[in-house]
């Protein structure tokens, strides 16, 4: 079964034939401020000292897999779909693992395992916004 993503108007398998193999999406931090009394044991938490919480950026990663007939031609593979992630910069990122919502994401590392010679493997992370956001716009 093809398993891709599509960020702005390409499709990871379509365009590029990489197919998501695994993926992690993470789960966004909580911003925690915390401060020290000097001299004593009591340490003071002012995470939500006006009400709310605050999120750190959350983490995807995609691991795909690339294949071709020779050599050159998996070069090629590789050389436009880097291009591709490597110019994803506060992007709609739509993963069909997540129905109904999207991340808006920037690249942020690529590796290839290239233990085989017609075969690769992609490691691609992303940073995204802490939140999914919904694929459908609400009227109020």
């Amino acid at each position: 079964m093809i398993d891709q993503l599509r960020i702005g108007n390409k499709y990871s398998y379509d365009d590029f034939e990489a197919n998501v193999k695994e993926r992690k999406i993470g789960s966004p931090k909580k911003k925690t401020t915390k401060d020290t009394v000097p001299f004593s044991n009591v340490t003071y938490d002012f995470s939500n000292i006006n009400g709310e919480l605050y999120w750190e950026e959350r983490t995807l990663k995609y691991i795909f897999e690339m294949d071709a007939t020779t050599p050159e031609e998996l070069e090629e593979k590789k050389i436009a779909f880097s291009t591709w992630v490597m110019n994803v910069f506060s992007e709609n990122l739509y993963d069909p693992f997540v129905e109904d919502y999207h991340f808006i994401a920037t690249f942020a590392d690529i590796d290839f395992d290239d233990s085989e010679i017609e075969k690769t493997t992609v490691t691609v992370t992303f940073t995204a916004y802490p939140f999914m956001m919904s694929n459908t716009k609400r009227v109020f």
